[in-house]
């Protein structure tokens, strides 16, 4: 496992298990991936995500997921694929988030704003290309697969008590991408995640 992938799984660990976390959650997050008008393909990614609270208007936002990417770039011209000439991809990763969180006050306690921007870091726990006339796989190890930066806007909704339904539009672009032979294909990437949370301290 390489040293690197395992200190980002760690303090991402240590983030969502930290005494000082103000609320713990679950989330679903479908997204968009687009690397022209013509190409473009739709994954997913589910996990664990928590906020840990500096003060009443900014906190560090936590994620540890599981992310799945399927594209079929068969038909996808190469002037604009900057990676390996594969037509199918089909990867399993691990998904880490660590965001800094800025929130807008509101009167309204059931309901509120804030914005959100930071690194996302992927690892693959199983890779898997098609480039026509052979197949090649990797099942073998966790490897540092890219690095993405991440924001979005986000909406707090109390819906019982301790209880917060979380919708957060996102936007991210790949800052580094690992020079595997399946390695992404995508500039943009165009995602809304959908959690519930659970609050551990009181208001």
């Amino acid at each position: 496992m390489n040293k690197l992938a395992t200190l980002i799984l760690g303090l991402c660990i240590l983030g969502l298990t930290s005494k000082a976390q103000d609320n713990v959650g679950l989330y679903y997050s479908p997204t968009l991936d687009v690397a022209n008008a013509d190409f473009y393909w739709f994954n997913y990614s589910i996990g664990l995500k928590s906020k840990i609270k500096l003060n009443d208007k900014f906190s560090i936002k936590a994620g540890l997921g599981y992310e799945h990417d399927k594209y079929d770039r068969s038909g996808m011209p190469r002037l604009f694929d900057l990676s390996p000439f594969a037509d199918y991809i089909d990867v399993q990763l691990i998904k880490v988030d660590c965001h800094f969180r800025m929130d807008f006050l509101t009167k309204n306690r059931k309901i509120s704003f804030y914005t959100f921007a930071g690194p996302t870091i992927n690892a693959s726990i199983r890779e898997k290309a098609d480039f026509g006339y052979w197949e090649l796989k990797d099942n073998k190890r966790l490897r540092l697969y890219n690095s993405l930066i991440t924001g979005g806007l986000g909406l707090d909704l109390t819906i019982k008590d301790k209880i917060t339904l979380d919708i957060e539009p996102t936007y991210a672009t790949p800052l580094w991408t690992s020079e595997s032979a399946v390695a992404i294909a995508y500039s943009h990437r165009f995602g809304v995640s959908i959690g519930l949370t659970y609050k551990l301290k009181k208001q």
